[in-house]
């Protein structure tokens, strides 16, 4: 017994060493924008999740990497010869909204997911032809070795089989910026560290919609290290299906719990001798 709570708690310390969980420091301060016309990011928060639901600023998660909620087959895995994308075992789907665009460069930025361990490694949600209203769905069999990416705009899908880390990020890929369709301008992340600078160019807010987590995910897109007027407005994306990344904090005090479990166990078998 002794034997298994300490293999436990070896297995749960070596999951948690095996990729840091970035935690962005927030909140950070929102500017009022170039344009007066065009809406704050707090009256899309408004409009999309209710009046006062989310505030701007004090609402800010500090959250940066994500990960599917795994849901077991209930019926097709029972035999998983049959059904290829069962070798697994798992299915589920994120849906993606886009919320709102209120920039110049909407035309030539693409919004998608990119892997936590290779932030080179991306799948494309909403392309640059897509625009506010529109929706994606991303679903995903064995994650993370099997998906596909289906877009409700479009009646278009991309598959993907390219073995994935077990948690990814968001980005927003930039090629209009210097006036060249072409090329990739630039790249901005979700997590800090990776932005440059290591500016805060995206914001995660976090509710509840139906007993699922739901997350809005803003984006400012030019350059905080240039020249940008920090609205957080440029991009605002909804997604509905998704787990959080635990914080180091949660882990320690898993960490924390077992190994009392451990320290109890053996003071009852020191007492029972």
């Amino acid at each position: 017994m002794i034997k298994l709570i300490i293999l436990v708690f070896m297995l749960v310390f070596e999951s948690s060493m095996a990729i840091a969980v970035p935690i962005n420091p927030r909140p950070v301060s929102i500017g009022s924008g170039f344009n007066s016309n065009e809406p704050s990011l707090q009256d899309i928060l408004d409009e999309e999740m209710g009046d006062g639901t989310l505030n701007a600023r004090d609402d800010q998660s500090g959250e940066a990497l994500f990960q599917p909620q795994l849901n077991r087959y209930l019926a097709k895995c029972l035999e998983p010869a049959s059904d290829p994308f069962c070798s697994g075992g798992y299915r589920g789907d994120i849906y993606f909204f886009f919320l709102a665009e209120e920039t110049a460069l909407g035309s030539y930025t693409e919004f998608g997911i990119y892997d936590a361990a290779d932030s080179t490694k991306k799948a494309v949600i909403f392309g640059k032809d897509q625009t506010s209203g529109d929706q994606a769905i991303l679903s995903y069999f064995g994650w993370p070795n099997d998906y596909y990416v289906g877009n409700w705009a479009t009646s278009t899908s991309s598959d993907f089989d390219n073995g994935w880390s077990q948690y990814f990020g968001f980005y927003i890929d930039v090629f209009g910026y210097d006036s060249n369709l072409e090329t990739l301008d630039y790249t901005l992340y979700s997590q800090d560290s990776l932005n440059p600078g290591g500016k805060a160019q995206a914001l995660i807010y976090e509710s509840e919609i139906t007993d699922e987590t739901a997350l809005i995910i803003a984006f400012e897109d030019l350059r905080l290290t240039g020249f940008s007027d920090g609205d957080y407005q440029d991009f605002v994306f909804g997604a509905v299906q998704i787990g959080l990344v635990p914080e180091p904090s949660t882990l320690f005090l898993l960490v924390f719990g077992l190994w009392f479990v451990v320290l109890r166990y053996s003071r009852q078998v020191k007492l029972a001798s």
